[in-house]
């Protein structure tokens, strides 16, 4: 008598492809990941210019406003949510080239000039130019960040 033997063929993957398999699955999702990591700061950051740019031109809006009327005193100023203006707290009259000692210490910074996270202050440049400031940290890497307008008076 004989004997038959039957051989079935098994049809599988090796431990080589399966760990190829992997290494690509895992690019591919971390490139995914960095990509959308990387998009979604860039998204943050225009929204933080975004209202910051907001904040700017509302400052800007109510001196246009209060043009016909007297300055307010000082050089540094800025306008609380009430329209009126708030010119103590500032530190040094002088403006600087930067201010960035007033606008990013919140100790001794007048509480009115803060929203959120963004500190304003309007800086009388010359007898008809003011130049509005918004700054503040950005919320994913910390870094400074800033945005300025400048608004000539018709005076």
């Amino acid at each position: 008598m004989i004997k038959r033997i039957i051989t079935i063929k098994q049809r599988g993957d090796t431990i080589v492809e399966v760990l190829i398999a992997l290494a690509v699955a895992s690019s591919v999702l971390g490139i995914t990941y960095a990509t959308m990591n990387r998009n979604l700061i860039i998204t943050r950051a225009a929204q933080e210019r975004t209202e910051a740019a907001k904040l700017a031109q509302g400052q800007l809006e109510i001196l246009k406003s209060n043009s016909d009327k007297s300055a307010p005193s000082g050089d540094k100023f800025c306008y609380n949510i009430a329209g009126a203006a708030v010119t103590t707290g500032f530190g040094s009259s002088t403006p600087t080239a930067n201010i960035s000692s007033d606008l990013l210490n919140t100790t001794g910074y007048p509480a009115a000039c803060i929203r959120s996270f963004y500190h304003i202050v309007i800086v009388k440049t010359s007898t008809r130019n003011y130049k509005v400031y918004v700054r503040w940290d950005r919320f994913t890497s910390g870094a400074r960040d800033e945005v300025n307008m400048v608004y000539r008076t018709q005076n």
